[in-house]
């Protein structure tokens, strides 16, 4: 008697290459638990600063302005990265299913293809993402480094769809290995971007508490 096909040992190959691909679009648990940790909205308690008796009322008063700016860019970014999230977690239904033989490398492909597509959607928004004006110099550039760190971690993170979709079609293991190359320098522009949004937050005065 035939082994069913998602028995096949090259089926079960093409399964790890899916499922090792989850965390490289935003998918994965713990991924999931970093962008919570550092993007969520700071609390209330979080966007006061303490003001010593010699600091004058428009120091006060500009130092709550740059909390507020910075609170409004880190919550646009945590928007952004709850839509990588969904995309992963999306991805990731049918990389199990197919390692249970339950979809088709057909369905597979197509969504190797679907989260390359939202990865370009993704680095769009990350484009049009815009710092606001009226913080201090320093405060600004580690903005702007962090945007363009995870605009250009999601144009690596199209690579890796691609190489995937590459692997799945030709089993070539030079496009696994090319997969897993860009999958982990995505990953770590992705926390490269956000330590710079964490340090902007930290010069105004806010924390990074959970």
């Amino acid at each position: 008697m035939r082994k069913p096909f998602y028995k096949k040992w090259w089926v079960w190959f093409l399964s790890l290459a899916l499922l090792a691909a989850i965390g490289y679009i935003g998918g994965n648990k713990q991924k999931k638990n970093v962008i919570e940790s550092i993007a969520a909205p700071a609390s209330s308690t979080q966007v006061k600063e303490k003001i010593t008796p010699t600091e004058k009322p428009e120091q006060e008063a500009n130092n709550n302005k740059h909390q507020k700016l910075v609170l409004q860019f880190e919550q646009e970014i945590y928007e952004i990265e709850k839509t990588a999230l969904a995309v992963g977690e999306k991805y990731n239904i049918v990389a199990e299913k197919f390692s249970n033989g339950q979809v088709s490398l057909s369905d597979a492909y197509e969504a190797a293809n679907n989260a390359r597509k939202e990865c370009e959607a993704i680095q769009r928004a990350y484009n049009k993402l815009h710092v606001p004006a009226g913080l201090p110099d320093n405060i600004s550039m580690l903005l702007t480094e962090s945007k363009s760190k995870l605009s250009i971690a999601y144009s690596s993170k199209t690579k890796t769809m691609e190489y995937l979709m590459s692997f799945l079609h030709d089993n070539e293991p030079s496009s696994l290995e090319m997969m897993k190359k860009e999958g982990d320098f995505s990953n770590r522009l992705v926390l490269q971007g956000m330590t710079k949004l964490m340090r902007a937050k930290e010069l105004t005065g806010l924390t990074n508490d959970a």
